[in-house]
């Protein structure tokens, strides 16, 4: 869903959810075990008919749909009689989060299905008194489309990601029955190709390895006018009218009295313009309305988006409510109500020993793979889990994560560790080396590293004998070489950064920022030391690669970054270029007054982006960072990559709206470039930094 890739972007507009550490599992309470396999040869179906009939305990007869990704997240409906609110569900041994499970009535849950390993499972709920089982009820699948919709007319680049599935350069992908054109080998767990053109609707994906086929059914979703899920534009070119739906990115609610309008000037007239009805939507017309064209949709409360140069004639339009308060301006609502508490979210805990190989087959041995530690040093190892992308984190794993040499608590094989973990699909790794006890912090080297692959961690259970071996010696060099930078303007960028993660596919990445680097010098190369050999554990492993070029050691914009993915060999010489230029901000500049003309005017200090986003707002919200809790945005600006002004119109001429009131603004535009965009069919997905490839950013402070 889009509404949750543009909550992660502004993740600052989230409330934090509450973390709960407890170890241990629901009790199952087994008043009646309502399990639906039975030696009569009677159905599932038949037997859970005859419970509801004699029982007012709830009876689960479906689970819809049947299948999803192993990674979890999305929601289902469970069908049956006598459901209740507050009771617990399982997906084999998966608990679903409180937070995730919502009570409709006594025939349906929607439920936030939990991570799980690809394989059928039995789904379980329970509560007090009683515990029902339906066999067989969902299948994780082992592999997912990422984006999951795309266009009638084809085009959209996909990744598959999977879970054990052994991809070969040889795969091949059909989206039902067609081939996916472009298909690219990324890694044993990960494919990427380009749709073919395809009727609306869902349809099954294949991949063929070999002899082996695997059909994961409606994994990819056509559309014909806009995204439905995803919002943006579509449907083909412009010929007479557009239509128009717009939307509250917070909710999803349509927002109704909306004011939309085609071209540069708001007092354009109906049925060029108007108010969307209390769905959120109207059409805009004109017999020689052809595009591209400029649209504008704005509400009162809400930030104005603009779409500049596009052909769509379906658009969906996400607006952001103002998430503070404007004087003289009474919105009738602020910040959204909290509402009744929500229930909690749940972590998991992982536990197990790190293992040294050496003399004692049957216990603890020392740390030979690491030298011996001087009077200033010690041999520590940490234990961490693997994040979800390189944009997320994950809950601090806590104190039983750092682990010492220390034979006197050792354990049976190795040395104990035991952390908190966000529960789902995953990998645990330990990396251990010598750290200097005597500097503020502490300067740990290191050396060796251990991976525990396809771990499953469950909401509030506790995920035992989860033992790493240690080792995987920590001696292969990265080099990285930065060339064809973009621009300088007034000695700005000033500073590099590159850092790396190592992709495991499906199981998430692990960050390696104990060797990350930054300087103030490009002219030599940068040397990612101490990095894993991609063999034994991490033979399907890949390296991802971010260079930035900032200001600052905050690397602030200006600043321009590049993302490399699919690296085989921690060996390799990665040359970074293919830079975004950054979009230079001449009119109004830094400290400037917005002038009569009210017109924003930049030049590009290198390549083109596929298309620029511009955010104006009032406490520092920027497109490169998120918005910020209780920040008002007036403004966004969404064009292609060629075009170089853009306008801010006075709104105040039309009824019930606002013009922005004198004051001191940051205006923060943003290049990005996305694989395979089409700006004619934009989808907000393409506003979250995990699809970006490259992007770049500047930001000034103008007076109104």
């Amino acid at each position: 869903m889009i509404r949750s890739e543009l909550l992660r972007l502004f993740a600052a507009v989230a409330v934090a959810a509450t973390t709960s550490c407890a170890p241990n599992s629901l009790p199952s309470q087994d008043g009646g075990d309502n399990d639906a396999a039975v030696e009569d040869g009677s159905s599932a179906q038949d037997v859970n008919r005859r419970e509801t009939s004699r029982t007012t305990n709830p009876v689960l007869l479906a689970v819809r749909p049947d299948h999803g990704p192993f990674t979890g997240g999305n929601t289902v409906v469970l069908r049956g009689s006598n459901f209740r609110e507050g009771m617990t569900v399982r997906f084999g041994e998966s608990m679903v989060q409180p937070r995730n499970n919502r009570f409709v009535d006594g025939n349906r849950v929607e439920v936030g299905v939990p991570g799980g390993m690809p394989g059928t499972v039995d789904v379980v709920i329970e509560g007090e008194g009683f515990r029902t089982r339906l066999p067989m009820a969902y299948t994780y699948d082992s592999f997912y489309v990422d984006p999951a919709t795309g266009s009638i007319a084809g085009g959209t680049r996909i990744t598959l990601r999977g879970q054990g599935t052994n991809w070969t350069m040889g795969s091949t992908i059909q989206i039902d029955g067609a081939p996916c054109n472009n298909t690219t080998f990324v890694s044993p767990n990960e494919l990427a190709c380009s749709v073919p053109a395809h009727a609306q609707g869902s349809v099954p994906v294949t991949v063929t390895t070999g002899a082996e086929s695997v059909t994961v059914s409606d994994a990819f979703t056509y559309y014909e006018a806009s995204d439905p899920n995803s919002g943006g534009f579509g449907g083909g070119t412009i010929r007479g009218s557009i239509n128009v739906a717009v939307l509250n990115y917070l909710t999803g609610d349509a927002v109704p009295g909306a004011f939309v309008y085609v071209g540069e000037n708001p007092r354009v007239v109906p049925p060029q313009s108007g108010l969307t009805n209390m769905r959120g939507q109207l059409t805009l017309s004109a017999p020689d309305l052809r595009g591209p064209v400029t649209i504008t949709a704005t509400a009162r409360c809400f930030a104005t988006s603009q779409f500049i140069s596009i052909d769509g004639r379906d658009a969906t339009i996400f607006l952001i409510p103002w998430l503070g308060m404007v004087p003289g301006v009474d919105c009738g609502m602020g910040m959204p109500p909290d509402g009744p508490p929500r229930p909690p979210v749940f972590a998991a805990t992982i536990e197990g020993e790190l293992v040294w190989a050496g003399p004692r087959e049957f216990g603890p041995n020392q740390w030979s793979n690491i030298p011996f530690p001087r009077s200033n040093e010690r041999r520590i190892a940490y234990v961490m889990t693997t994040t979800g992308n390189i944009f997320s984190s994950n809950p601090d794993p806590g104190m039983g994560g750092v682990v010492l040499e220390n034979l006197m608590t050792a354990g049976a094989r190795g040395y104990p560790y035991r952390i908190v973990a966000r529960p789902t699909a995953l990998a645990v790794y330990a990396i251990a080396g010598l750290e200097r006890t005597d500097t503020m912090p502490p300067r740990f080297t290191p050396y060796v590293m251990g991976v525990a692959r396809s771990v499953l961690a469950s909401p509030r259970a506790t995920v035992s004998n989860i033992n790493i071996d240690m080792n995987i010696p920590l001696d292969h060099e990265m080099s990285i070489e930065l060339r064809d930078l973009p621009a300088q303007d007034m000695g700005r960028p000033n500073r590099f950064s590159v850092a790396n993660w190592i992709d495991l596919g499906g199981e998430g990445v692990i960050p390696r920022p104990d060797v990350d680097l930054e300087r103030s010098s490009s002219a030599d190369p940068f040397r990612l030391v101490a990095q894993p050999a991609f063999s034994g554990t991490l033979s399907d492993a890949r390296m991802i690669v971010r260079a930035e070029y900032g200001t600052g050691t905050g690397f602030d914009a200006p600043s321009s970054t590049v993302l490399l993915g699919g690296i085989t060999s921690p060996d390799e010489t990665v040359v970074v270029r293919n830079w975004v230029g950054i979009p230079r901000i001449l009119e109004p500049g830094d400290g400037g007054m917005l002038d009569m003309t009210r017109r924003v005017r930049i030049e590009q200090g290198g390549a083109d982006p596929d298309f620029f986003w511009s955010v104006i707002s009032q406490s520092g919200s920027s497109c490169n960072e998120g918005f910020y809790l209780g920040d008002v945005v007036w403004w966004q600006h969404h064009f292609p990559g060629t075009a170089r002004t853009f306008g801010l119109p006075d709104l105040s001429m039309v009824p019930m709206l606002s013009d922005m009131p004198r004051g001191i603004y940051q205006l923060s535009v943003c290049g990005i470039r996305v694989q395979g965009f089409d700006f004619n069919n934009f989808n907000y997905r393409w506003l979250n930094r995990f699809y970006w490839t490259a992007y770049s950013a500047n930001a000034v402070r103008i007076a109104r």
